[in-house]
């Protein structure tokens, strides 16, 4: 009977020392690196307004510094040679994310990890070609026609416009439209289920209280907790799931679009040649939802604060449109919108200023030295986070000159100094950028056109833009008000 208690003892004994190693594992690491330490208040996330805190960050102890989230050091760096060794040159020893609670059958281009994302990419690469693009420039012609109707109608109830939940319908039916083949109507029926979906796909990302406060808390400690505790709304994106499986699986015929791509990997699938599983294949969907719809809406409703912030910009756009149209014969097509200089200049300007996505973020593989012309090389711990904070560095003077100035003109010269190498991080760079990149342009593009056209943006006392606290990853605020006058 004595030895049961000796065997308890030594039970507890042995966890409690795997938990304290576990706990300990990177305990002294930047003060190694010779890297300032950054404290914070744990508790209090659902409070904090994380671009803001970065700018802080980086005011404060300059472009490296690091925090810990529970046992995992986050090293930040802002310092752009370093930041193209981490996703360029070293990009094998940080091809993952971070750490996110969510099932592998979830898991699309967005979020896949080591070698499903090489194959992934490696498949949905074709999908956004120049010529799969001009394909779908006729459902994009059509959504934001629809989207000036439905502009027009709200109008009649005032010209204050809260223009957020407009573009989120706008973005939301390009990609149902160009990549689905299907119309969800947003703009007539703005609560339809897919739409509200995608909307709590980001909107529950965010830290709302101190009791998801608290949850992170301990899930920094122990990621397990997080898999246990659905805190991000996951059932959102098994809803995507089924939703993109139920259309490839019903699909008739053949419409060259993105459904038509997961329709071929399924069939090779079936034939044994395909490296994806189902799962995988139906999760591309996700991917194409989470990296398309809140980024674009977000870009260009924030377009909609800077064009009345900034009414030169605004008819500087609006008579360079006019001027290229002369000339179009078939309106605003293809070759249309890639003499538009001028807008494409004034929306990289926007996403310098107002980026959708505040931070990216990337899992160290394997222990990596970094070149620091600063100290000696910089040696990455395998498990370690490394941020990038995107809002901060495009308002950093030092690569920026007047951060807070908008000027398109950054963007119109290849040699404006402004605009230095790795500094803009829009769509991130390197092996993992945005693959929907001209994708998103030309939505964007597109619609802006059509609507500086139709109508004049105007400051008015409602005007603001007004950022959310507790959301580390996305530029988040609850609404955007203008005055619109028809031209």
């Amino acid at each position: 009977m004595e030895v049961l208690p000796a065997v308890f003892i030594g039970t507890v004994i042995i966890l409690g020392a795997r938990i304290l190693a576990h706990l300990l594992k990177f305990r002294g690491y930047f003060e190694a690196l010779d890297v300032p330490k950054v404290r914070m208040w744990t508790f209090n996330q659902h409070k904090m307004v994380f671009q803001y805190f970065d700018i802080e960050c980086m005011l404060q102890f300059g472009r490296i510094w690091g925090k810990y989230e529970g046992i995992t050091p986050h090293l930040f760096l802002a310092e752009p040679k370093l930041i193209k060794e981490v996703l360029v040159k070293k990009f094998d020893s940080f091809v993952d994310r971070q750490y996110f609670p969510m099932e592998e059958k979830h898991r699309s281009l967005v979020d896949a990890r080591s070698e499903s994302w090489r194959v992934m990419r490696r498949i949905l690469t074709p999908t956004f070609t120049s010529g799969k693009l001009k394909t779908m420039f006729t459902p994009m012609q059509r959504v934001a026609d629809e989207f000036i109707v439905a502009v027009e109608q709200r109008l009649k109830t005032g010209p204050v416009v809260d223009m957020k939940p407009l573009y989120q319908a706008l973005s939301l039916d390009t990609i149902a439209n160009c990549a689905f083949g299907v119309n969800t109507n947003s703009f007539t029926q703005p609560n339809n289920v897919l739409f509200r979906k995608c909307r709590d796909v980001f909107s529950d990302l965010r830290i709302k209280n101190v009791l998801e406060s608290t949850i992170l808390f301990l899930g920094s400690y122990f990621p397990k907790v997080l898999e246990w505790i659905d805190l991000f709304g996951l059932e959102n994106f098994d809803y995507l799931w089924r939703t993109t499986r139920d259309i490839a699986l019903t699909r008739e015929g053949s419409r060259g679009d993105f459904i038509d791509k997961l329709i071929e990997l399924k069939e090779d699938l079936d034939k044994g040649k395909c490296p994806l599983n189902e799962d995988q294949i139906f999760a591309q969907g996700i991917g194409f939802f989470q990296a398309g719809f809140e980024t674009s809406s977000n870009t260009m409703t924030t377009m909609m604060y800077t064009f009345a912030k900034n009414p030169y910009v605004q008819n500087t756009v609006f008579e360079e449109i006019k001027e290229v149209l002369r000339d179009s014969k078939n309106g605003i097509d293809y070759d249309a919108i890639g003499k538009m200089t001028y807008l494409d200049a004034t929306i990289k300007e926007n996403l310098r200023m107002y980026p959708p996505v505040t931070r990216i973020d990337r899992l160290c593989l394997q222990d990596c030295r970094l070149d620091d012309a600063t100290r000696q090389k910089l040696l990455i711990k395998k498990g370690t986070v490394v941020q990038i904070p995107i809002y901060a560095i495009h308002h950093n003077p030092d690569f920026f000159p007047e951060p807070y100035v908008f000027r398109p003109e950054r963007f119109l010269s290849a040699e404006d100094i402004s605009v230095a190498d790795m500094t803009f991080q829009a769509f991130g760079s390197g092996p993992r950028t945005c693959i929907g990149m001209r994708f998103a342009m030309a939505e964007m593009k597109i619609a802006l056109a059509k609507f500086i056209l139709k109508f004049k943006v105007v400051d008015c006392p409602e005007t603001k833009l007004d950022f959310l606290p507790g959301d580390p990853f996305f530029l988040a605020y609850s609404s955007l008000c203008v005055k619109l006058e028809t031209r």
